[in-house]
């Protein structure tokens, strides 16, 4: 395995003539964060008439003021792939311990799943408790969570027949992905229970708290908690948090 990005081949695309999709072959998953976020700095740096940079897991997303010629970027970004060295970089991360309840009106899909079997819905949940989840990158809609670190065991494909309204908050699982809904939508994952804590609020400033590479693990609470820290500012909420520096 590959010790860093400079030994990497970067694949590039377009969705636009103002845009240049760089993907980037998977690292060890510590490793893959590290570089994506030090990469998406020093871009953002480096080119010129950048408007936006989007990350997923493996793919960073550059969209420009005006149209571009992409090859032209190419060539930018490989100078400035290989003139850094991303394995230097210092990784740091946030822990959070967030709520979760899993009272069954917030679980059906799992019941459903189960067969309304009480021991294996609970034994899901425990699992999901015991696991600590990565922050790997934001999906459909804005603001959607996508979390790494299910064992294998715990995937669950997604619905074949989409759910017409999952709730904001809603914690499901979509294949080898947790997710949090930050909205009421449609919605094709297995409920698996729910948060009080908003991820996501466009009228902040940034409108997430979250970064990617933060860590997760769930602390259950009751259905009186959770209407209680409902009705919280998620901004003066004070979340269990834990600074970690790796290298």
């Amino acid at each position: 395995m590959a010790s860093g990005f400079s030994d990497e081949t970067f694949t590039y695309s377009q969705l636009n003539n103002k845009s240049c999709i760089i993907t980037i072959p998977s690292l060890e998953e510590s490793l893959q964060i590290k570089n994506t976020v030090e990469f998406r700095n020093v871009i953002s740096q480096k080119l010129i008439g950048v408007e936006e940079i989007i990350l997923t897991y493996n793919t960073i997303s550059i969209l420009f003021k005006k149209d571009i010629h992409l090859e032209e970027i190419i060539n930018e970004i490989e100078k400035i792939k290989n003139q850094f060295n991303f394995d230097n970089k210092k990784y740091s991360y946030t822990k959070w311990e967030i709520p979760i309840c899993f009272h069954s009106d917030y679980c059906e899909d799992l019941y459903t799943l189960y067969n309304k079997d009480k021991k294996k819905v609970e034994a899901y949940q425990k699992n999901i408790l015991k696991r600590e989840f990565t922050f790997s990158f934001m999906g459909f809609l804005p603001g959607f969570l996508y979390l790494s670190g299910l064992s294998k065991q715990m995937y669950i494909p997604r619905k074949s027949t989409p759910s017409l309204n999952m709730k904001k908050g809603t914690v499901a699982v979509g294949n080898n992905f947790l997710g949090i809904y930050p909205q009421e939508s449609p919605g094709g994952w297995w409920s698996i229970g729910r948060t009080p804590i908003a991820f996501f609020d466009r009228d902040e400033m940034p409108p997430y708290f979250l970064n990617l590479g933060d860590k997760i693990v769930f602390i259950e609470i009751d259905l009186n908690e959770f209407e209680h820290l409902s009705k919280s500012n998620k901004f003066q909420l004070v979340l269990n948090k834990e600074i970690i520096n790796e290298f």
